[in-house]
């Protein structure tokens, strides 16, 4: 069956000149095996000119240059190998029987990326940050996890106290983005790598838990 379905994405890619990405954990789902409902995952469709993001949190979003020229190096983002990899990482790691959310326990960091990169975007718009402002803040976002590792927040804990753990894994985001070639892509497009890799700012604040 899953045979098949690569064999017909193939077809329509030829046939149609663009690619209709979901995730790679999510061409599995269409295996009724797995008991899981691929309606309710993202879907992404990556044109050469543009992407079309349907979300089933945030509905539907374009990216497109030709009515932001900053939306270009989202383009080139999205095609990379180093954001890619994101596809075949589990957000929480954890299985289905300790899940609390529906198939949150096939909920990748290329989802997360992504689904938080349209609500900065949107934030952005509601709140009249210019175009370039606002793109630094969802390449901020975009990038936050791109360098985790095959176990995800499970490795967080795991490799915590050693050489790995969540710090470890923030920090060295600016010398990963060198060697895998982000950097470049950035300077190219105008941004300053040092600026979205800055850890200064922090990712979470704490604060109480509020009372009902």
């Amino acid at each position: 069956m899953l045979a098949w379905v690569l064999f017909i994405a193939i077809v329509l890619n030829m046939i149609t000149g663009k690619e209709r990405l979901s995730t790679l954990a999510d061409v599995a789902f269409l295996n009724s095996d797995l008991g899981v409902d691929y309606r309710n995952r993202a879907f992404y469709e990556i044109y050469d000119n543009r992407i079309v993001i349907k979300d089933p949190v945030w509905g539907e979003e374009t990216i497109d240059p030709a009515e932001n020229p900053y939306d270009e190096i989202l383009l080139g983002l999205a095609n990379h190998d180093a954001l890619r990899r994101l596809q075949t990482l589990e957000q929480l790691t954890l299985s289905e029987r300790y899940s609390t959310i529906p198939d949150s326990y096939y909920f990748s960091r290329w989802e997360h990326a992504w689904g938080s990169l349209i609500f900065v975007r949107r934030m952005a718009r509601e709140m009249g940050i210019d175009e370039k402002e606002s793109m630094y803040l969802q390449l901020k976002v975009l990038l936050s996890d791109f360098k985790h590792t095959a176990f995800s927040h499970a490795g967080d804990w795991l490799f915590e106290g050693g050489e790995g753990g969540s710090e470890r894994t923030h920090e060295a985001r600016s010398d990963y983005s060198d060697m895998v070639g982000i950097s470049r892509i950035l300077v190219v497009h105008g941004f300053d790598p040092k600026r979205i890799f800055d850890d200064s700012v922090q990712d979470i604040t704490d604060a109480e838990k509020p009372r009902r």
